[in-house]
């Protein structure tokens, strides 16, 4: 190697194989027990050479170097932003990119350099996050899928708000063995059956408390979206609702509980036939003692009204308690 300069010199206007397959072997070189005379020179060859005008003798570059721990920051940055062939090899597996300098490829918004950090043999909890916030969707699966990846609290979240419904990545997320305890809850409410009987399995939850989460779940989403619908559809679907019976005590306690007070009045007008923007007006007027009539009207038992005229109090007082602050 103490002739490299010398060779490179006799080789820059050779054929495209022969720079290639000097930069196949600068790696060799380019190591922190190597000569340091030697490494001075292979670093000032891979300079050059990471500029040539062939992506091949480039690529053969970026994977001969691609280990090594020694190379200067502005070779890092050329190679690791260079065209997929060469950069995509580069950013997998140098130990010599930052996660200050991974954290930026990733903000650039590129979904196969986000691919790339996120399949990289180790991944760090903020470079996690980071991905989980701004990563195209097969980053994001990458970095579920990498054992190597850190699952924080903060990351299993932001990937359950993200994609709350790609079975495939909620599937692959159920599968880590490293998933935080308090992510676990709000992962079953959005997994299929078949998905959510690995995580009983694995995290010893009952099936029935299991089945409880997703099915309140479903009903939070179902309560939420409604409240954004027109008066017309949310009584189109309620009323559909009541006729194949599942407008049910379960049903009227989670619109109030989650505070769906819009969804909750028309559900009343349903159950006793009378225009919901009475029963609302009515509820806004009377409170309490508004309700319990209208649940008496349709038959709804005492020990029902009850537990109904109870849940609407405890609404009433958060909002009143929210309004004082």
């Amino acid at each position: 190697m103490g002739q490299a300069r010398d060779i490179f010199t006799t080789i820059t206007e050779s054929a495209v194989a022969d720079r290639e397959a000097l930069a196949r072997r600068l790696g060799r070189y380019l190591t922190v027990d190597g000569a340091r005379v030697d490494r001075q020179a292979a670093i000032g060859i891979a300079e050059a050479l990471a500029h040539d005008l062939s992506v091949a003798v480039r690529a053969a570059l970026a994977e001969a170097v691609a280990t090594s721990e020694i190379l200067p920051a502005r070779l890092v940055d050329v190679l690791a932003r260079d065209v997929p062939e060469v950069s995509l090899p580069f950013i997998r597996h140098s130990p010599t990119l930052t996660d200050r300098q991974l954290a930026a490829l990733v903000y650039d918004g590129d979904p196969a350099v986000q691919t790339a950090v996120a399949s990289r043999a180790s991944v760090s909890e903020p470079l996690s996050r980071m991905l989980s916030e701004h990563g195209a969707e097969p980053a994001v699966r990458a970095l579920v899928e990498n054992d190597g990846s850190v699952m924080s609290s903060r990351v299993c979240g932001r990937i359950l708000d993200r994609f709350p419904q790609t079975e495939t990545l909620l599937s692959a997320l159920s599968r880590r063995g490293d998933l935080p305890v308090d992510a676990v809850e709000p992962l079953l409410e959005r997994l299929s059956e078949a998905a959510r009987e690995a995580l009983v399995v694995r995290f010893d939850l009952g099936r029935d408390y299991a089945a409880y989460l997703a099915e309140s779940a479903r009903r939070r989403v179902l309560g939420d979206t409604l409240d954004s619908a027109p008066v017309p559809n949310i009584m189109a679907y309620l009323a559909h609702l009541h006729e194949v019976g599942e407008l049910d005590l379960d049903l009227l306690l989670h619109l109030v509980r989650n505070g769906n007070l819009r969804s909750f009045a028309v559900a009343v007008g349903v159950f006793v036939d009378v225009d919901p923007a009475w029963v609302l007006s009515d509820l806004d007027a009377r409170g309490v003692a508004a309700l319990v009539r209208y649940l008496r009207m349709a038959d709804i038992g005492p020990a029902s009204i009850r537990l109904l005229a109870d849940a609407y109090d405890d609404y009433l007082t958060m909002t009143e308690q929210s309004r004082a602050c």
